[in-house]
């Protein structure tokens, strides 16, 4: 926490890079289904976490015109993430493997904007 005379600010954030590489590492090692669909949806939470953490670091240095754009774009786009996950586990529909596959797109989507917006 860095201090000044004003008032104490709180430079933190939450340290997601662990808990996800074991999840990573947690799901390459099972093979039971719900075990995995389970993994999954936590691994997929985190990665939706680290997207917001760096889309409120975005905010913050965006003046406001930018901040109005920033923010239809993350809307739109947090649309089109979840029509994908949906998608993608109908492909399996019924199917014990159908959560998984919806988290693995979810994953896939969330990294790909993680890295899109983090510049």
């Amino acid at each position: 926490m860095a201090c000044t005379n004003d008032a104490p600010t709180l430079d933190w954030q939450p340290q997601l890079e662990q808990p996800i590489a074991q999840l990573k590492q947690r799901l390459s090692t099972l093979s039971q289904q719900q075990p995995m669909n389970v993994t999954a949806a936590n691994l997929a939470l985190l990665y939706d976490a680290k997207l917001y953490m760096v889309f409120q670091r975005k905010l913050a240095t965006a003046t406001d015109a930018e901040r109005a754009t920033l923010i239809q774009s993350q809307h739109d786009w947090l649309l089109v993430r979840t029509a994908n996950a949906h998608a993608a586990g109908q492909q399996y529909e019924g199917g014990s493997m159908a959560p998984m596959v919806s988290a693995y797109a979810f994953i896939a989507d969330t990294e790909a904007r993680i890295e899109r917006i983090a510049f």
